[in-house]
């Protein structure tokens, strides 16, 4: 693997765990960075003694720590424990700079905690730390060309997330127009609040922070002079212009709750590519893919599925009646009027 994709998923994984997707320390979870004899126990196949298990993996003195169960673990108990307490309970995460949610902090916090290790404050520490050859500097170099931010707005995803998981997605990016604002929702989470959340308690407060923000600067203008006045116009023109940016991201997204998206637990079974379809207008780094699909979907291509019954049910319903498969896939197989 060369380094470039190496760097790319050592920054996926640092995702998963903000996200909820991955739990490091957990035996037996999704990306748990535990490994046991059992996990090679597969079919027929005995799990490996002790020297098969070394080959397999590494002898016990490469990893951080043995648990009583003989799992060895990538990381130490208080790294693990530090990552944890990353992870977001609701799988949605927000490009904004200083957000408590931040992606991109955390995601930073996570590698750095991966691969430094936890820091003390100590002056000690900070001196060993500042000459040191941070492991995350390099990953975030490397893989990211050291703008995190910048790659998680797009390369991230239009280089390396679409491709890995061949065009069905586990997180997704919903952005504004210009990708200055947005979010990065796992998607297992997603629910018919989560567009609501998203509303009241992020787009709502940005566009209120953007307002006030505008206001001081104008106060702040009405007391300047010459250059200083010009330099704070051109910072009201810039905040102006992001609020606009994010207002229409609002808009639309409230108009896509408004026309029915409110995913509900059975969603899930219509696949991942059909869930996202309806946000394609939110998604401006790759709209064409999701897009494709809402107009198969606005065709009836997809009328087994429980989306196509939330926006269209009486056209749905029509098809049930000819097609059992349809009726069954709706658990209504009395639609089906057929022998």
């Amino acid at each position: 693997m060369a380094g470039e994709e190496r760097a790319a998923r050592w920054i996926s994984y640092a995702l998963g765990i903000v996200l909820g997707r991955f739990q490091p320390g957990f035996a037996g979870a999704l990306g748990s960075a535990v490994y046991r004899r059992s996990d090679f126990a597969i079919g027929s196949l005995p799990e490996p003694d002790e020297a098969e298990f070394n080959e397999l993996v590494g002898p016990p003195e490469r990893f951080a720590y043995t648990d009583p169960e003989d799992g060895r673990h990538v990381f130490s108990a208080e790294v693990e424990a530090a990552l944890h307490a990353l992870a977001v309970p609701d799988g949605i995460t927000v490009l904004d700079e200083c957000h408590p949610r931040d992606l991109v902090a955390l995601a930073e916090q996570a590698l750095r905690l991966m691969l430094d290790g936890p820091t003390d404050d100590s002056a000690s520490a900070n001196r060993k730390s500042s000459i040191r050859n941070r492991q995350s500097d390099e990953v975030i170099q490397i893989g990211a060309g050291g703008d995190l931010r910048d790659f998680l707005s797009r390369d991230f995803f239009t280089k390396w997330h679409f491709r890995w998981y061949r065009k069905r997605p586990v997180y997704w990016p919903l952005q504004s127009a210009r990708r200055s604002y947005g979010f990065v929702l796992f998607h297992e989470c997603i629910d018919r609040m989560t567009l609501y959340t998203l509303q009241r308690d992020y787009l709502d407060v940005k566009l209120n922070a953007l307002r006030l923000q505008i206001d001081d600067l104008r106060r702040k203008a009405e007391g300047q002079s010459g250059a200083g006045r010009k330099r704070t116009e051109r910072q009201i023109e810039q905040v102006a212009g992001l609020l606009d940016e994010v207002n229409e991201f609002a808009k639309a997204m409230a108009r896509i709750v408004a026309e029915g998206y409110e995913p509900e637990p059975n969603w899930i079974d219509d696949g991942v590519i059909l869930r996202m379809a309806p946000l394609w207008e939110l998604i401006p780094i790759w709209k064409a893919e999701p897009r494709k699909y809402w107009e198969r979907l606005q065709k009836g291509d997809f009328d087994w599925s429980h989306i196509a019954m939330r926006y269209w049910p009486e056209r749905v319903k029509a098809a049930c009646k000819t097609n059992k498969s349809f009726a069954i896939a709706h658990g209504h197989e009395e639609w089906y009027e057929g022998e």
